[in-house]
């Protein structure tokens, strides 16, 4: 079976029983805009075993929240409301009927505003999940974001500048142009140790005046070996309404993953 090192690791941590009061889940409360991004290492054990994407749901102010993601696609933004360790669920019905909920992967979204959750199946078929601050705050317009979610070392070159990538690294570049539109010379490849250097890309990047570019490498699903890349352009930073929380909804959230 293929293998990758993977430089995370699922921690799924049940706290029984315990209950927190109402003013501690008050302050744990966070306002948050997630996108997902999926990635499946797991080899098909027949031919067209292998799925397109993943089917997850987590809770959000009590209520359950579906969403569909696509192998080596961003999902659309989706709201959540709730503390800062956030899990996806899976959905458990007892035998007298009743419906409960149980982690199915973990991931600490630290304070409020956009993340990018990236979600890999690995070869096992554990799931391991890594989160990344996209917020206008952390991700500043006219930059590129590249993010190597692969085993190698990568080089970018983006624009002028040229930064090396080791595993689960996140470098941001700054750009610039007179045009609404403007060009950038974008190039990247692997860089480890006494191997061959591989080129990924070797061209230029279109960039909107004001706008921000995710880049994430990753491995081949079909071949190891081999590192890809998604470039995603992502919209205009969300606001965040400062609605009222149902304390109540929420801690019943909780206690249905056992927190």
């Amino acid at each position: 079976m293929r293998s990758i090192f993977l430089h995370t690791a699922v921690v799924i941590s049940l706290i029984g029983g315990q209950l927190f009061s109402q003013s501690s889940i008050q302050a744990s409360i966070g306002r948050y805009s997630l996108s997902v991004f999926f990635i499946n290492y797991q080899e098909a054990v027949s031919a067209g075993t292998n799925s397109s994407g993943i089917n997850l749901s987590y809770l959000s102010r009590g209520k359950v929240t579906r969403v569909r993601a696509k192998e080596s696609a961003l999902t659309r933004d989706l709201n959540y409301v709730g503390p800062s360790k956030f899990s996806f669920v899976k959905e458990i019905t007892k035998p007298d009927g009743t419906v409960t909920y149980a982690p199915l992967v973990s991931a600490n979204l630290g304070a409020k505003g956009r993340k990018c959750i990236v979600l890999i199946r690995d070869p096992n078929g554990r799931l391991v999940s890594k989160v990344f601050d996209i917020s206008g705050a952390e991700f500043a317009e006219n930059t590129v974001r590249c993010i190597n979610l692969s085993r190698n070392s990568i080089r970018a070159k983006v624009g002028s500048r040229i930064n090396d990538l080791s595993s689960m690294d996140a470098i941001d570049f700054e750009v610039s142009g007179e045009s609404q539109k403007f060009l950038v010379p974008f190039i990247l490849a692997t860089v480890n140790q006494g191997a061959k250097p591989v080129i990924i890309e070797n061209g230029r990047l279109t960039i909107r005046q004001g706008g921000r570019i995710l880049v994430l490498l990753y491995h081949d699903p079909k071949d190891l070996s081999n590192v890809r890349y998604r470039r995603i352009a992502l919209t205009k930073q969300l606001q965040f309404e400062e609605t009222a929380v149902d304390l109540d909804a929420v801690r019943n959230a909780e206690k249905s993953l056992g927190l």
